[in-house]
């Protein structure tokens, strides 16, 4: 038992009370439909204190009325949102939770059915009831052109896929061995007439009382001779074995060091290292940016270890690590990126990159020539050096590692 579609709880034309669209529910196997309120229904009238959160929930029955229950401790007021969800009783039998709604007011107190949901200093949050995809055979009925697809009746789309699929493996030939195997005419038919039934259960679905003819074609009755349809693997189709593993700021594990790999400071380190965010046309990056407002340049490192995961087989051609940066400046004396890159157990560098500047954001890139032969366990030492002067920051952050399985 539950919901059939959603609720789309949001506020009401009253704005102190809360709407619904049109939605379907189920309980003990029957499927009931739940009105459209516009105007929106009362939410309770508890008072919940300036700066603390309150919850209520929506619940139906049989009679298709909703009911508001409000949480237990509302006028006490609750610490969180999720906190307050947690103080709603348990649905009553009989029933189902058709959503939630969380509120808090930095501006006074908040009055269930007193006060709207769109004031100034209101936070509000309407969340829609799970929905639930029930079980059965139950005949589809044939609608119009218009007729909607509800969770009902995708369910028994749902089962008659199922079945389709169960006639395309069957089609294949049990028993024999892939890839290379040829169909036989008598299979190419059994996956024909799966295509028919899938074609004729869709328009049924949709309310469609004219279904279609048989496509002409490659779905015709044929056998296949060798080298010709029957020499791709089933389980290749769609395979890829590239990978990739992103990092953002902050680096698991990762720390501010003014020592390259344990060396002696350069003593030039008067410079601070902040978390930020950077949006850039409605895309958000977190960095660390380095600034220093000294006249000669600062230095600083941030450090990572990366232990390369099991399924490693080779680092991808081009771009096989990207550190993504950004600098204040386009002239390296005023601020840029250096990046020194390490095997771990392994005296020598591997492969660096100095003097990287951009005012917009843009990558370091790595090629797999410059790296090497790495192998799964291997762990990489990475060095990323911020330096600054005259407060010209410069910024580090995604880091992109891309490799072959």
């Amino acid at each position: 038992m539950g919901l059939m579609s959603l609720p789309a709880l949001a506020i009401g034309s009253d704005e102190t009370s809360i709407a619904n669209a049109a939605f379907q529910f189920m309980i003990s196997d029957v499927v009931y439909d739940g009105a459209e309120n516009t105007v929106g229904i009362i939410p309770g009238d508890d008072v919940i204190p300036i700066g603390t959160y309150g919850a209520v929930a929506l619940d139906i029955g049989a009679d298709e009325v909703m009911d508001a229950i409000e949480a237990s401790d509302n006028e006490t007021g609750y610490n969180t949102a999720v906190l307050a969800l947690a103080g709603l009783p348990d649905v009553e039998a009989g029933h189902i939770r058709v959503g939630t709604v969380t509120v808090t007011s930095s501006e006074g107190s908040f009055t269930l059915g007193g006060t709207a949901f769109d004031t100034y200093g209101v936070t509000v949050a309407f969340h829609d009831g799970s929905v639930i995809y029930p079980w059965g055979d139950a005949e589809i009925p044939v609608g119009t052109n218009e007729t909607k697809v509800n969770a009902y009746n995708w369910n028994e789309i749902v089962n008659n896929l199922n079945s389709v699929v169960d006639d395309l493996i069957l089609s294949r030939g049990d028993g024999q061995v892939f890839p290379g195997t040829d169909h036989t005419a008598e299979q190419a038919t059994d996956i024909d007439d799966a295509m028919q039934a899938l074609r004729h259960q869709l328009a049924h679905a949709l309310g469609e009382t004219y279904w279609y003819t048989a496509p002409a074609g490659s779905l015709k009755a044929h056998t296949h001779v060798v080298g010709q349809g029957g020499l791709i693997p089933w389980g290749s189709l769609g395979a890829s074995n590239a990978r990739l593993i992103t990092l953002h700021p902050i680096y698991p594990g990762g720390l501010i060091t003014n020592s390259l790999r344990g060396a002696g400071a350069s003593g030039n380190n008067n410079i601070t290292v902040t978390n930020v965010v950077d949006v850039v046309s409605y895309v958000g990056r977190h960095a660390y940016a380095g600034s220093s407002a000294q006249t000669s340049l600062m230095d600083t490192y941030i450090a990572l270890r990366f232990t390369l995961p099991i399924d490693f087989g080779a680092w991808a051609t081009t771009n096989a690590i990207q550190i993504e940066y950004k600098t204040d400046s386009v002239l390296s004396t005023d601020c840029h990126v250096d990046v020194y890159l390490y095997k771990s157990g392994n005296g020598n560098i591997i492969t660096n990159s100095e003097n990287s500047v951009n005012v917009n954001w843009s990558n370091i890139s790595l090629s797999a020539a410059s790296l090497g032969s790495w192998s799964a366990g291997d762990i990489i030492e990475l060095y990323l050096k911020l330096e600054s002067r005259n407060s010209n920051a410069a910024r580090i952050g995604r880091i992109v590692f891309s490799y072959t399985s």
